[in-house]
């Protein structure tokens, strides 16, 4: 047995085994239009978000323009929907998505604020920053563009030099990403938990650093597409103990994430069970 299977069947149990044959699968997204504009579209509804639909193979939505030439879907896992939506972002918040590429979750973002305060879409990387800067370009209407500044900071460096500065984060942090792992045996061969165990530790230095980047009485979500344990409630298990007294944890709910299992501190999207994911969520409102 490798590491990877002994490790998450420590974790899942007699639940590892058809939860690895659904990882192995491809991940199931839906159309999700952007700045809807009230048209009707001849696809059918995905249940419980609005305005998104099930893929079709009969054409290519993602290429479909609205009036001003824009792209009107942008495909995302409803997971990822919901972790931007459950950010609660209003007209006139000051938004930072810190780890921001591909560029789903920010446009989430940018459509609540309807042009008005201001997103920091942040992406350390030049290539994916250049790729995000694409899609704010092919999706976002040109009215609503004077409130989205990309950056490229390293997000360990928010808290320090934009200290109780935003109203709304989202960390969706790197994370191992097994779900695409799985799919490169080389790279499954050499995994091990102490890949984990690194990444929950930049995970860690994120989500400090957002902490003290926003502002009192202000909301995070802190999200990852990680199965591991030690990423997902490991992390926000090491933030209550080091700094619990600063927030507090806000219960998740609604009918679309009763179909994510229940953890410590979050709600987190199984493919074997909601048949998307794995986008775990867990949402922080500051003291």
């Amino acid at each position: 047995m490798s590491k990877f299977d002994e490790f998450f069947l420590g974790h899942y149990g007699e639940r590892w085994s058809a939860l690895f044959n659904e990882l192995q699968k491809d991940d199931q997204k839906v159309l999700r239009e952007v700045f809807p504009e009230g048209k009707k579209w001849d696809l059918e509804p995905f249940t419980n978000i609005s305005h998104c639909y099930y893929p079709t193979t009969d054409l290519d939505y993602t290429k479909e323009e609205n009036q001003e030439g824009l792209r009107s879907f942008y495909y995302m896992d409803p997971g990822s929907i919901m972790a931007a939506k459950l950010l609660d972002v209003q007209p006139g918040d000051t938004v930072l998505d810190m780890c921001s590429a591909p560029g789903g979750k920010g446009l989430v973002l940018c459509e609540a604020l309807q042009g008005e305060g201001h997103i920091d879409l942040n992406e350390p990387s030049r290539n994916r920053r250049d790729r995000l800067k694409n899609v704010i370009r092919q999706h976002v209407p040109e009215k609503f563009r004077g409130v989205v500044s990309v950056r490229g900071q390293d997000g360990l460096n928010f808290g320090m030099k934009s200290p109780d500065t935003y109203d709304r984060i989202l960390v969706d942090a790197p994370c191992s990403g097994e779900r695409h792992l799985i799919h490169s045996p080389a790279e499954l061969e050499k995994w091990s938990p102490k890949r984990s165990k690194r990444l929950a530790a930049r995970q860690y230095g994120l989500l400090t650093s957002a902490l003290l980047a926003l502002k009192s009485g202000g909301t995070l979500i802190y999200s990852t597409c990680s199965i591991s344990p030690l990423e997902n409630d490991g992390v926000l298990e090491k933030l209550k103990s080091k700094k619990g007294e600063l927030f507090d944890f806000v219960d998740l709910s609604g009918e679309f994430i009763s179909m994510a299992d229940k953890t410590e501190f979050g709600r987190l999207f199984l493919p074997d069970t909601s048949g998307y994911g794995p986008l775990f969520i867990s949402k922080i409102r500051k003291n």
